[in-house]
């Protein structure tokens, strides 16, 4: 499973709107704990939230994008944005 940067993100969030697909995951990042896992979601949700101009986020219906964190078996926590 191949992580991304932030950047790289950001990048297919663009492309995924652009060919205006519905549904669609991009795995983000792991984490080793909980708290940690929380605090990134937060900071990717505030690093997508600054990267949009108010008339994007209107046009490809940002509100439905969500930032999931899910508690995989080896307690490692996986974070994943999608629609």
């Amino acid at each position: 499973m191949e992580m991304t940067t932030k950047e790289k993100m950001l990048k297919k969030i663009k492309e995924n709107f652009k060919k205006k697909r519905r549904n669609w995951s991009i795995d983000y990042c792991t984490e080793n704990n909980m708290d940690d896992a929380y605090d990134a979601a937060l900071s990717t949700l505030t690093f997508l939230d600054n990267s949009f101009t108010e008339e994007e986020k209107e046009k490809w219906h940002f509100i439905n994008v969500k930032v999931a964190v899910t508690k995989h078996s080896d307690n490692k926590y996986q974070i994943n944005v999608c629609m």
